[in-house]
């Protein structure tokens, strides 16, 4: 098996994986592990450097500024709503500068002659508006449950998600062609 864009999607969650979970347990030194893991993990996967990566170290630069410099504890008080709101953010301004996020994993997966095609351009705006949704729904959860139902109810969207990431890019395009 070959070299998947799934894993650099992997890669690209360590920071945010960590930030949750050491924040959820209130240690402020999770926003300074999550920005140096988040440089490691762009320079890891600088030959697929996405958007997304750069709004990963940005994010957690900004949040250290915020949370050291400032003295903010916001980001860890509310690292769950405002960690998903962030990625939220980032998957509808990804869409609106036309590089949508599941570039980062369709174009390591399928060849180049495909990334300007308008039907792989159109399934990589839905999924990533998908996952606006999903980040959205995320973040409001947090706002609107208490732990451990929050982090449930969100991962049992994450994991939805996931599911529809596997199908959508094989069925949306196949239903297009159809509907032709």
């Amino acid at each position: 098996m070959g070299y998947s864009g799934y894993l650099d999607i992997m890669v690209f969650f360590i920071p945010w994986i960590i930030y949750w979970s050491l924040s959820g347990l209130g240690y402020s030194y999770s926003i300074a592990v999550s920005f140096i893991i988040s440089i490691v993990c762009a320079l890891i996967q600088r030959r697929t450097i996405h958007f997304s990566d750069v709004f990963t170290v940005m994010y957690f630069g900004a949040t250290s500024i915020a949370t050291y410099a400032l003295g903010m504890d916001l980001f860890i008080s509310y690292s769950g709503f405002i960690g998903y709101l962030a990625l939220a953010v980032m998957t509808i301004v990804s869409i609106a500068i036309g590089s949508p996020y599941t570039f980062k994993v369709s174009k390591v997966d399928w060849p180049e002659s495909y990334w300007k095609e308008k039907v792989f351009v159109y399934v990589n705006n839905v999924l990533t508006f998908i996952w606006t949704l999903i980040f959205a729904c995320s973040s409001a959860l947090y706002l609107v449950f208490k732990h451990p139902y929050n982090t449930i109810s969100s991962n049992i969207l994450i994991s939805l998600g996931i599911a529809v990431s596997i199908v959508l890019p094989i069925k949306l395009p196949e239903h297009i062609v159809r509907k032709r």
